[in-house]
Order: C-alpha cells, then structure tokens, then sequence
C-alpha cells in the first residue's frame, strides 16, 4: 500500500481528469484522450487511431474541419482533429462545462449522458449564472431530446462566432466516455453542406464505419 492521503489522490486524479489525461469509466479510472495516444497499444489507442484516420476521410470529402470530442472531468478534449480547406484553429477553443449545453459537439456528448450526471452540471452551471436561461432544466431538455431522438446536433454561430458546426453521437464499442463526431467551419459553409455534412457524420458514426463507407456515402449523396 501506498499509504497516501485519500485528499490528496482524489486531488489529483480529479485535475488529471480535468487535463484530460484520466477519464472515470463504470466506476474504474481508465486512460483519457490525451494518454490514449501513448505508450504501447491499446483498446483506448486503438481507438484513437480509428478516429484519426476516420476524421481525415470526413475532412477530405466535405473540405471541412473534422474532430472527434470526448469529454472527462466536465471538459471537453479533441481526440482527433483533421483540418479542412480553411483550418480553424480547433486547439484553441475553449470547451468547459458550459459547452456540454451550449456548443453541438458538447450537446452531442450531453445527449449520451444519465439525468442525473446532466442535472448536476446543469444546476452547478446555473447556481453560477443565474442569468443565463440557456441552463434552465427545461431549456437544456429541450435541446437535448432530439439528438437523444437521433437527430444531429447543430449551431450556427452561437458558440464560437462566425463558425457553424453539426455533430452526432458516436457509441463506438472502444470509447471509454461519451463521444461526438463533428464537422466544423465557416457558417455559410457549413449550412451550405449541410445534407452532405449529416450524411457523412451519418456514415462515420455507423458501427464498422470505414473510409470506404464514408467515401460511398458522399458519393450517395452528390451524385
């Protein structure tokens, strides 16, 4: 036994959640996006590895960003990341407890969540901002249930200016928290491509999705 301060540990298993480095899993500690992609294979590398080729077939086909979220420790963290024709900087947006509610990727995650883990991020977020309608229980049941229906996720502006975003739930067997696949870009292109979009994120949150599948998919739809 390590004997170390109970305190202590769950000091630091939390801030290394909240870095994104440990995610809690049925109930066990497990590696988080940002370890996954370390050390020695893996059923969490494996994955990583799939969501990274997956998004550069999404980004090559609608010339969009594409990212894959997970999040842990009421924070969101790019998995993966492929840049499109006009790269957006995916890194430096900020994706913390509010995003859960108010961006599609965080609502995508959020839809996959129980009442109760919700409810609590909402009532804290709340508490915090009294203000803010956008965190009422009946305001965030209202954007949550169709996605939970399976309808995509989508935004316009309102949480980052200027960029538009669609993302779905992905239930992936190897995800070892709540998922969301998205497309990101410049508003007008993103509802430009919005029919495109859908069925490609469609495709590539499908089970045994592929590039090929993907790639088909597109060509489905543009042809």
């Amino acid at each position: 036994m390590l004997d170390l301060d109970k305190a202590v540990v769950s000091r630091l298993v939390a801030s290394a959640e909240g870095e994104g480095w440990l995610l809690r899993h049925n109930g066990i500690v497990v590696l988080g996006p940002r370890a996954a992609a370390l050390g020695r294979d893996s059923p969490e590398r494996s994955f990583v590895r799939a969501a990274t080729e997956l998004c550069h077939t999404v980004a090559g086909v609608t010339g969009l960003d594409a990212a894959v979220n997970q999040f842990g420790g009421d924070r969101g963290h790019v998995l993966a990341h492929s840049p499109g024709r006009y790269p957006i900087g995916l890194g430096e947006v900020e994706f913390g407890p509010e995003s859960l509610f108010l961006s599609a990727v965080g609502q995508s995650v959020a839809a996959q969540l129980d009442a109760e883990t919700v409810e609590v991020v909402r009532s804290r977020l709340a508490k915090a901002g009294p203000e803010e309608s956008r965190f009422g229980r009946d305001a965030v049941e209202a954007v949550l249930a169709p996605i939970r229906a399976g309808e995509p996720a989508r935004e316009q502006g309102n949480f980052v200016e200027g960029l538009g975003c669609i993302a779905m739930p992905w239930r992936h067997p190897l995800a070892v928290a709540p998922t969301a696949f998205s497309v990101i870009g410049p508003v007008e292109d993103v509802l430009a491509s919005t029919t495109l979009i859908e069925g490609v994120l469609a495709a590539a949150t499908a089970p045994a999705a592929t590039s090929a599948t993907i790639i088909a998919a597109a060509a489905r739809i543009g042809g």
